[in-house]
Protein backbone atom coordinates (compact mmCIF):
# COMPACT_ATOMS: atom_id res chain seq x y z
CA UNK A 1 0.00 0.00 0.00
CA UNK A 2 3.31 2.34 0.15
CA UNK A 3 3.89 1.75 -3.28
CA UNK A 4 0.70 4.27 -4.81
CA UNK A 5 1.88 6.98 -1.96
CA UNK A 6 5.20 6.94 -2.57
CA UNK A 7 4.83 7.65 -6.33
CA UNK A 8 2.25 10.49 -5.31
CA UNK A 9 4.64 11.75 -3.12
CA UNK A 10 7.94 11.57 -5.68
CA UNK A 11 5.41 13.44 -7.98
CA UNK A 12 4.34 16.30 -5.75
CA UNK A 13 8.19 16.88 -5.46
CA UNK A 14 8.45 17.04 -8.93
CA UNK A 15 6.04 19.48 -9.49
CA UNK A 16 7.52 21.36 -6.40
CA UNK A 17 10.17 21.58 -8.42
CA UNK A 18 9.38 22.06 -11.77
CA UNK A 19 7.82 24.97 -9.80
CA UNK A 20 10.75 26.51 -8.63
CA UNK A 21 12.81 26.64 -11.95
CA UNK A 22 9.80 28.69 -13.40
CA UNK A 23 9.97 30.90 -10.54
CA UNK A 24 13.54 31.14 -10.97
CA UNK A 25 13.34 31.67 -14.50
CA UNK A 26 11.07 34.46 -13.88
CA UNK A 27 13.25 36.01 -11.80
CA UNK A 28 15.88 36.30 -14.03
CA UNK A 29 13.53 37.25 -16.60
CA UNK A 30 12.80 39.99 -14.29
CA UNK A 31 16.25 41.36 -13.76
CA UNK A 32 17.21 40.83 -17.56
CA UNK A 33 14.66 43.14 -17.85
CA UNK A 34 15.21 45.72 -15.50
CA UNK A 35 18.72 46.00 -16.79
CA UNK A 36 17.31 46.58 -19.98
CA UNK A 37 15.09 49.21 -18.88
CA UNK A 38 18.13 50.80 -16.73
CA UNK A 39 20.57 50.97 -19.45
CA UNK A 40 19.38 53.82 -21.17
CA UNK A 41 19.26 56.22 -17.88
CA UNK A 42 23.28 54.79 -17.36
CA UNK A 43 24.61 55.39 -20.36
CA UNK A 44 23.45 59.28 -20.48
CA UNK A 45 25.71 59.24 -17.58
CA UNK A 46 28.52 58.64 -19.19
CA UNK A 47 29.59 61.54 -21.06
CA UNK A 48 30.55 61.61 -24.77
CA UNK A 49 34.07 62.46 -25.72
CA UNK A 50 34.92 64.22 -28.71
CA UNK A 51 38.37 63.99 -30.26
CA UNK A 52 39.67 67.73 -30.19
CA UNK A 53 43.15 67.40 -32.14
CA UNK A 54 45.62 64.60 -33.55
CA UNK A 55 48.96 65.46 -34.47
CA UNK A 56 50.13 63.95 -38.17
CA UNK A 57 53.40 63.28 -36.61
CA UNK A 58 53.65 60.12 -34.64
CA UNK A 59 56.40 57.22 -34.83
CA UNK A 60 59.03 57.19 -38.09
CA UNK A 61 56.93 60.86 -38.83
CA UNK A 62 58.27 62.59 -36.36
CA UNK A 63 60.84 65.80 -37.68
CA UNK A 64 64.24 63.81 -38.01
CA UNK A 65 65.82 66.06 -34.81
CA UNK A 66 62.83 64.21 -32.73
CA UNK A 67 62.77 60.77 -31.15
CA UNK A 68 60.30 59.44 -28.99
CA UNK A 69 61.60 58.18 -25.68
CA UNK A 70 58.42 56.42 -23.70
CA UNK A 71 55.81 57.32 -21.87
CA UNK A 72 56.15 60.72 -20.17
CA UNK A 73 56.84 60.26 -16.24
CA UNK A 74 53.54 60.54 -14.10
CA UNK A 75 55.26 62.37 -11.94
CA UNK A 76 55.38 65.65 -14.15
CA UNK A 77 53.50 68.40 -13.66
CA UNK A 78 51.95 70.77 -16.81
CA UNK A 79 50.30 73.47 -17.14
CA UNK A 80 47.24 72.98 -19.00
CA UNK A 81 45.84 75.87 -21.48
CA UNK A 82 41.86 75.90 -21.80
CA UNK A 83 41.46 78.20 -24.94
CA UNK A 84 37.69 79.31 -24.73
CA UNK A 85 36.07 80.04 -27.29
CA UNK A 86 36.01 84.12 -27.91
CA UNK A 87 32.32 86.08 -29.19
CA UNK A 88 33.15 88.44 -31.68
CA UNK A 89 36.18 87.80 -33.58
CA UNK A 90 35.02 88.91 -37.22
CA UNK A 91 33.18 92.38 -35.76
CA UNK A 92 36.74 92.74 -33.94
CA UNK A 93 38.37 92.16 -37.14
CA UNK A 94 36.77 94.98 -39.25
CA UNK A 95 37.39 97.30 -36.44
CA UNK A 96 40.68 96.98 -36.67
CA UNK A 97 40.12 97.41 -40.75
CA UNK A 98 38.13 100.51 -40.00
CA UNK A 99 40.06 102.56 -37.78
CA UNK A 100 43.08 101.79 -40.02
CA UNK A 101 41.50 102.88 -43.01
CA UNK A 102 41.59 106.50 -43.72
CA UNK A 103 38.68 106.53 -45.83
CA UNK A 104 36.76 105.07 -43.08
CA UNK A 105 34.28 107.06 -40.73
CA UNK A 106 35.80 104.94 -38.03
CA UNK A 107 39.74 105.75 -39.18
CA UNK A 108 41.65 106.77 -35.62
CA UNK A 109 39.29 105.58 -33.09
CA UNK A 110 40.87 102.73 -31.30
CA UNK A 111 38.99 100.69 -29.43
CA UNK A 112 40.02 100.48 -25.59
CA UNK A 113 41.24 97.50 -23.59
CA UNK A 114 37.84 97.18 -21.78
CA UNK A 115 35.98 97.35 -25.40
CA UNK A 116 38.00 94.44 -27.04
CA UNK A 117 37.94 92.40 -23.82
CA UNK A 118 33.98 92.82 -23.53
CA UNK A 119 33.21 92.21 -26.98
CA UNK A 120 35.59 89.01 -27.46
CA UNK A 121 33.89 87.65 -23.74
CA UNK A 122 33.64 84.19 -24.46
CA UNK A 123 29.73 82.99 -23.42
CA UNK A 124 29.12 82.49 -19.71
CA UNK A 125 28.16 78.95 -20.15
CA UNK A 126 31.18 78.12 -22.12
CA UNK A 127 33.28 79.13 -19.08
CA UNK A 128 31.30 77.52 -16.27
CA UNK A 129 31.69 74.25 -18.49
CA UNK A 130 35.57 74.52 -18.39
CA UNK A 131 35.75 75.45 -14.57
CA UNK A 132 33.24 72.73 -14.00
CA UNK A 133 35.05 70.29 -16.05
CA UNK A 134 38.01 71.27 -13.39
CA UNK A 135 36.29 70.87 -10.55
CA UNK A 136 35.24 67.45 -11.03
CA UNK A 137 38.89 66.21 -11.54
CA UNK A 138 39.39 68.23 -8.30
CA UNK A 139 41.40 70.94 -10.20
CA UNK A 140 40.85 74.38 -9.13
CA UNK A 141 41.34 76.69 -12.78
CA UNK A 142 42.27 79.94 -13.10
CA UNK A 143 41.70 82.81 -15.05
CA UNK A 144 44.24 84.65 -17.05
CA UNK A 145 43.03 87.24 -18.83
CA UNK A 146 40.13 89.78 -17.12
CA UNK A 147 37.82 88.03 -19.60
CA UNK A 148 38.51 84.67 -18.82
CA UNK A 149 39.31 83.53 -22.68
CA UNK A 150 42.05 81.47 -20.89
CA UNK A 151 41.66 79.12 -18.49
CA UNK A 152 44.81 77.55 -16.68
CA UNK A 153 44.90 74.89 -14.49
CA UNK A 154 48.28 72.89 -13.43
CA UNK A 155 47.77 68.69 -12.87
CA UNK A 156 49.86 65.91 -12.84
CA UNK A 157 50.82 64.26 -16.32
CA UNK A 158 48.89 61.41 -14.88
CA UNK A 159 45.38 63.68 -14.52
CA UNK A 160 46.26 65.24 -17.91
CA UNK A 161 45.95 61.90 -19.21
CA UNK A 162 43.08 61.17 -17.40
CA UNK A 163 41.17 64.43 -18.41
CA UNK A 164 42.05 64.56 -21.69
CA UNK A 165 41.90 60.81 -22.35
CA UNK A 166 44.82 60.89 -24.08
CA UNK A 167 48.38 59.81 -23.60
CA UNK A 168 51.64 62.06 -23.09
CA UNK A 169 54.79 60.34 -25.00
CA UNK A 170 58.55 62.18 -23.96
CA UNK A 171 60.29 63.51 -26.96
CA UNK A 172 63.55 64.85 -27.23
CA UNK A 173 65.76 66.54 -29.54
CA UNK A 174 68.89 66.35 -31.11
CA UNK A 175 69.78 69.31 -29.21
CA UNK A 176 68.59 67.98 -25.69
CA UNK A 177 65.62 69.81 -25.56
CA UNK A 178 62.56 67.57 -24.03
CA UNK A 179 59.04 67.82 -24.26
CA UNK A 180 55.86 65.71 -23.57
CA UNK A 181 53.14 65.54 -26.24
CA UNK A 182 50.03 63.92 -26.85
CA UNK A 183 50.87 62.82 -30.23
CA UNK A 184 47.68 60.34 -30.12
CA UNK A 185 44.95 63.74 -30.20
CA UNK A 186 43.24 64.34 -26.97
CA UNK A 187 39.33 63.93 -26.69
CA UNK A 188 36.68 66.15 -23.61
CA UNK A 189 33.44 65.68 -23.36
CA UNK A 190 31.46 67.44 -26.06
CA UNK A 191 30.21 70.19 -23.60
CA UNK A 192 33.52 71.29 -22.73
CA UNK A 193 34.53 70.19 -26.86
CA UNK A 194 32.08 73.07 -27.22
CA UNK A 195 33.40 75.08 -25.10
CA UNK A 196 37.23 75.26 -26.13
CA UNK A 197 39.36 75.79 -29.29
CA UNK A 198 41.84 73.88 -28.29
CA UNK A 199 44.19 72.82 -24.81
CA UNK A 200 47.41 73.16 -25.00
CA UNK A 201 50.16 72.02 -24.84
CA UNK A 202 48.87 68.78 -26.23
CA UNK A 203 49.94 68.00 -29.96
CA UNK A 204 52.42 70.34 -31.51
CA UNK A 205 55.71 69.92 -31.23
CA UNK A 206 57.71 72.87 -31.03
CA UNK A 207 60.58 74.30 -33.10
CA UNK A 208 63.67 74.50 -31.13
CA UNK A 209 66.26 77.73 -32.09
CA UNK A 210 69.71 76.29 -32.86
CA UNK A 211 72.34 77.70 -31.13
CA UNK A 212 74.87 80.13 -32.08
CA UNK A 213 78.14 80.13 -31.89
CA UNK A 214 79.63 82.94 -31.16
CA UNK A 215 83.36 84.13 -31.61
CA UNK A 216 85.39 85.15 -28.93
CA UNK A 217 85.57 88.98 -28.29
CA UNK A 218 87.64 91.36 -27.46
CA UNK A 219 87.38 93.04 -23.19
CA UNK A 220 85.96 96.24 -23.79
CA UNK A 221 88.30 100.01 -24.36
CA UNK A 222 89.65 101.24 -20.57
CA UNK A 223 87.67 104.23 -21.25
CA UNK A 224 84.46 102.14 -21.20
CA UNK A 225 84.36 101.36 -17.09
CA UNK A 226 81.45 100.59 -14.71
CA UNK A 227 80.10 101.98 -11.59
CA UNK A 228 82.85 105.09 -11.62
CA UNK A 229 80.17 108.20 -12.06
CA UNK A 230 83.14 109.25 -14.38
CA UNK A 231 81.77 110.33 -18.08
CA UNK A 232 83.78 108.74 -21.11
CA UNK A 233 86.36 111.23 -22.79
CA UNK A 234 86.43 108.63 -25.81
CA UNK A 235 86.35 109.14 -29.15
CA UNK A 236 83.53 107.12 -29.39
CA UNK A 237 82.56 107.99 -32.95
CA UNK A 238 85.85 107.18 -34.24
CA UNK A 239 85.60 103.81 -32.57
CA UNK A 240 82.27 103.19 -34.28
CA UNK A 241 80.51 102.78 -30.98
CA UNK A 242 76.64 102.80 -30.90
CA UNK A 243 76.49 105.34 -28.33
CA UNK A 244 73.32 107.10 -27.26
CA UNK A 245 74.59 110.00 -29.32
CA UNK A 246 75.24 108.55 -32.32
CA UNK A 247 72.65 106.15 -32.72
CA UNK A 248 70.70 109.55 -32.52
CA UNK A 249 72.25 111.29 -35.81
CA UNK A 250 71.88 107.74 -36.81
CA UNK A 251 68.42 107.92 -36.54
CA UNK A 252 67.71 111.25 -37.17
CA UNK A 253 66.51 111.91 -33.47
CA UNK A 254 67.18 115.58 -33.18
CA UNK A 255 64.30 116.31 -29.96
CA UNK A 256 63.19 115.05 -27.05
CA UNK A 257 60.42 114.22 -25.90
CA UNK A 258 57.55 116.88 -23.93
CA UNK A 259 54.43 115.41 -23.98
CA UNK A 260 53.55 114.12 -19.96
CA UNK A 261 51.94 111.02 -21.27
CA UNK A 262 54.76 109.64 -23.12
CA UNK A 263 55.94 106.11 -21.85
CA UNK A 264 57.72 103.24 -23.25
CA UNK A 265 59.14 99.95 -22.22
CA UNK A 266 61.06 96.97 -22.69
CA UNK A 267 60.09 92.87 -21.83
CA UNK A 268 62.61 91.07 -20.71
CA UNK A 269 62.72 86.93 -19.79
CA UNK A 270 64.91 83.83 -19.13
CA UNK A 271 66.69 84.85 -16.07
CA UNK A 272 67.86 88.11 -18.00
CA UNK A 273 67.10 91.25 -14.88
CA UNK A 274 67.31 94.65 -14.56
CA UNK A 275 70.19 96.25 -12.40
CA UNK A 276 69.54 99.78 -12.19
CA UNK A 277 73.50 100.36 -10.78
CA UNK A 278 74.63 99.46 -14.28
CA UNK A 279 71.87 101.82 -15.86
CA UNK A 280 73.07 104.63 -14.21
CA UNK A 281 76.54 103.90 -14.69
CA UNK A 282 75.45 103.79 -19.01
CA UNK A 283 73.95 106.49 -18.63
CA UNK A 284 77.02 108.37 -16.63
CA UNK A 285 79.58 107.22 -19.34
CA UNK A 286 77.25 107.77 -22.12
CA UNK A 287 74.74 110.66 -21.80
CA UNK A 288 76.64 113.63 -21.51
CA UNK A 289 74.84 116.85 -22.16
CA UNK A 290 71.33 114.77 -23.50
CA UNK A 291 68.96 113.45 -21.31
CA UNK A 292 68.92 109.76 -21.09
CA UNK A 293 65.30 108.67 -20.20
CA UNK A 294 63.43 110.54 -17.37
CA UNK A 295 64.22 108.78 -14.11
CA UNK A 296 64.11 105.02 -12.81
CA UNK A 297 62.20 102.63 -15.26
CA UNK A 298 59.20 101.70 -13.14
CA UNK A 299 59.45 97.56 -12.88
CA UNK A 300 56.66 95.82 -13.79
CA UNK A 301 56.29 91.43 -13.79
CA UNK A 302 57.63 88.88 -11.38
CA UNK A 303 60.89 89.16 -12.39
CA UNK A 304 63.01 92.05 -12.20
CA UNK A 305 65.35 92.44 -9.98
CA UNK A 306 68.53 89.93 -10.07
CA UNK A 307 71.92 90.10 -11.54
CA UNK A 308 71.45 92.09 -14.79
CA UNK A 309 70.92 90.54 -17.94
CA UNK A 310 73.39 91.26 -20.98
CA UNK A 311 70.70 91.64 -23.45
CA UNK A 312 67.73 92.97 -20.87
CA UNK A 313 70.12 95.57 -19.71
CA UNK A 314 71.47 96.24 -23.53
CA UNK A 315 67.60 96.89 -24.73
CA UNK A 316 67.13 99.54 -21.52
CA UNK A 317 69.98 101.24 -22.40
CA UNK A 318 69.02 101.68 -26.00
CA UNK A 319 65.57 102.64 -25.36
CA UNK A 320 66.30 105.54 -22.78
CA UNK A 321 69.39 106.52 -24.74
CA UNK A 322 67.72 107.05 -28.26
CA UNK A 323 64.48 108.60 -26.24
CA UNK A 324 65.40 111.32 -23.92
CA UNK A 325 62.89 112.78 -21.61
CA UNK A 326 60.34 109.76 -21.96
CA UNK A 327 59.36 107.46 -18.97
CA UNK A 328 60.32 103.78 -19.17
CA UNK A 329 59.41 100.53 -18.19
CA UNK A 330 61.07 97.73 -17.48
CA UNK A 331 58.49 94.59 -17.75
CA UNK A 332 60.32 91.44 -16.71
CA UNK A 333 59.06 87.55 -16.73
CA UNK A 334 60.07 84.37 -14.96
CA UNK A 335 59.32 80.86 -16.13
CA UNK A 336 59.16 78.86 -19.43
CA UNK A 337 57.04 78.36 -21.96
CA UNK A 338 55.30 75.28 -21.43
CA UNK A 339 55.54 74.11 -24.82
CA UNK A 340 59.42 74.52 -24.94
CA UNK A 341 61.74 74.91 -21.68
CA UNK A 342 64.06 76.79 -24.26
CA UNK A 343 61.62 79.15 -25.39
CA UNK A 344 60.46 82.59 -23.48
CA UNK A 345 56.82 82.72 -21.32
CA UNK A 346 54.98 84.42 -23.62
CA UNK A 347 51.58 84.02 -22.20
CA UNK A 348 52.69 85.44 -19.00
CA UNK A 349 53.40 88.58 -21.10
CA UNK A 350 49.98 88.27 -23.13
CA UNK A 351 47.84 88.11 -19.95
CA UNK A 352 49.88 91.20 -18.35
CA UNK A 353 49.58 93.12 -21.49
CA UNK A 354 45.50 91.98 -21.39
CA UNK A 355 45.25 93.07 -17.51
CA UNK A 356 46.74 96.41 -18.06
CA UNK A 357 43.98 99.36 -18.44
CA UNK A 358 44.90 101.85 -21.15
CA UNK A 359 45.86 104.51 -19.04
CA UNK A 360 48.71 102.27 -17.35
CA UNK A 361 50.17 100.66 -20.95
CA UNK A 362 52.72 102.13 -22.21
CA UNK A 363 52.41 104.34 -25.45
Amino acid sequence: WLKPHARSCFELFGIARRLCQILCAMVRLSVVALSVLAWPSLATDVPKLVLMERSDLDGPSLPSAWTASGQAPRSDTVELNFAVKQQGVEQLHQVLMDVSTPSSASYGKHWSNEDVQRLTAPRAEHIAAVMSFLADHGVEGRAATPNSDQILATVSMELAEKMLSTEYLRLRHESGVEVSRALGGYSLPAAVADAVDFVSPTVHVPGVRRHKISSSSQPPPSGRRRATGVTSTLNTSALGFNTPKNLRTLYNVNMEGKATGNKQAVTAFLEQGYNEGDLEDFWSSWCGGINCGLGSPKLVGDATAGSAGTEAMLDIETITGIAGNVESEFWGFSGRSPDNDENEPFMKWLAQMSTTSDDDIPK
